[in-house]
């Protein structure tokens, strides 16, 4: 699971009204100011409304859209989409700007039952407001060093991980819902002795996560049927023996789109190159000058706002490592080190905003997402992938 390295936007960084900004609209709420941009474009192909992050704002905490012309849309009926704007402005955004999903649109059920015999990380446990905030907030070790212990506590719950993520990989398939595959990871987690650790984690509601086209991460899994050309993503993350194991891989359900294709291969890619790259001596921000490079050199970007991170008894440990050049993430990687590589790759924009859920992270434009995750040990001669499934 990538932890958030800068500020993602929000519906709640959006005031109703702005007059200093041309167009303003809260892409996961209200729709507010759709309305401007077809009453002076009417008979026109307009595009869509992209959110982006505040660049020159004058008051800190502002938020800008720009308007651009990367997917057309009619609005040579200002007043057909006015009314559909006022009665159902989510999914008639959505559909409009020919995005994929509407958030909110499927069910999300309960999390599947753990057996108590399972090992639970503190976060899992009844706490208080206060102890969790404590947890989630501890001190520990920056770019930690791991004991021979540890390591092999690491290699172990790194493969029920990747093994999960094999499950989850091979059940894609056309009219299967992402409830479906959660399931089936869920009781394969837990069948393994580990604790799927999603479920609880800063209040995720389910074991994994599962980002379907324009998310980009943290997607709740939901009963929404797989579509043919869907591109899923999966991101497992188990807790066993005291440490975590983090992996993620991304599917394609049925027959491949070209553009669809190629985005994933460029995505695996991204995460081989910077696994064969990792060794002693070598500088993090050496993996976002490759991953970003590669990414590049197929028209795709990398999205700045997540990134690895150091792992061990705790999920995320630092420092988080950047996958965009250029990366401010400091120091040379040491043998016994251990991080996850998990750069997202996109079509179009890397901008992305989040749902209202608080989770699900998605592009601006609805361009396609993809993401392949190795956690890592650096070795005394370079690294040794330790997300490798069973057999």
């Amino acid at each position: 699971m990538p932890p958030i390295l800068s500020h993602i936007p929000h519906p709640s960084d959006f005031p109703p009204h702005t007059p200093s900004l041309p167009y303003h609209v809260n892409l996961s709420g209200t729709l507010r100011a759709l309305l401007p941009v077809a009453e002076a474009h009417p008979g026109t192909d307009a595009a869509r409304l992209l959110l982006l992050r505040p660049k020159e704002a004058a008051v800190p905490g502002d938020a800008a859209l720009r308007y651009v012309t990367s997917r057309t849309m009619p609005l040579s009926s200002a007043t057909s989409h006015m009314d559909k704007l006022r009665t159902m402005p989510v999914k008639w955004f959505h559909t409009a700007m020919l995005f994929h999903l509407v958030p909110g649109e499927y069910e999300v059920l309960p999390a599947h039952a753990i057996p108590r015999h399972i090992a639970r990380p503190p976060y899992a446990s009844a706490r208080s407001d206060a102890e969790l905030r404590a947890y989630y907030a501890q001190p520990c070790a920056n770019a930690e060093v791991k004991s021979t212990r540890q390591i092999a506590a690491m290699r172990a719950a790194a493969r029920v991980a990747a093994n999960c993520l094999r499950h989850c990989m091979d059940a894609t398939r056309e009219g299967i819902t992402a409830e479906d595959v959660d399931r089936i990871g869920h009781q394969f987690i837990v069948d393994s002795g580990a604790y799927p650790a999603g479920v609880g984690f800063h209040g995720f509601p389910k074991a994994i996560c599962i980002s379907v086209n324009e998310v980009a991460c943290h997607g709740i899994p939901d009963t929404r049927p797989f579509k043919r050309g869907d591109v899923v993503s999966y991101d497992c993350t188990v807790f066993h023996d005291g440490v975590f194991g983090d992996c993620a891989g991304t599917a394609i359900v049925g027959e491949a789109p070209q553009d669809a294709a190629t985005l994933v291969r460029a995505a695996k890619e991204c995460v081989d190159k910077a696994v064969e790259a990792v060794a002693p001596g070598v500088e993090f921000a050496k993996l976002a000058e490759l991953v970003t490079s590669h990414a590049a050199s197929f028209g795709f970007a990398v999205v700045r706002e997540f990134g690895g991170h150091f792992i061990g008894h705790l999920m995320h440990m630092p420092p988080m490592v950047q996958f965009r050049h250029p990366s401010s993430t400091p120091g040379t990687m040491q043998a016994g080190q251990v991080f996850t590589i998990e750069p997202i790759i996109c079509q179009g924009d890397p901008e992305v905003y989040t749902w209202d859920d608080g989770w699900t992270i998605a592009t601006c434009d609805g361009g396609l997402c993809a993401q392949f995750e190795h956690t890592v040990l650096v070795t005394d001669s370079g690294c040794e992938v330790l997300t490798v499934p069973s057999g």
